[in-house]
């Protein structure tokens, strides 16, 4: 399964695809990290995508668009929080 995120600082837009099946979008809050830490991103997903929990095992490639993220440090709040959060649900 792929995870697509299209992420801004007030809404983040999210595609879950598996090849042979229909896509499954939703939106979650922004998650820009240089606003937000590595936990507060983990807790956003936490507690506003369902969908992403529900398929979180399934995850195989993540691509996350995002404001904030052009730094290496920045990037790695996000990465780091995605791959706590999956890994939680796998």
């Amino acid at each position: 399964m792929i995870l697509v995120a299209d992420s801004g600082s007030t809404k983040t837009d999210w595609l879950l695809k598996q090849p042979g099946q229909e896509a499954t979008a939703f939106r979650t809050p922004g998650l820009n990290p240089y606003f937000l830490s590595e936990k507060e991103i983990v807790k956003i997903l936490q507690e506003q995508a369902p969908d992403l929990v529900a398929f979180g095992a399934e995850v195989k490639e993540v691509y996350f668009f995002g404001a904030g993220c052009s730094s290496p440090d920045r990037h790695e709040i996000v990465s780091n929080a995605l791959s706590v959060f999956l890994a939680r649900h796998t």
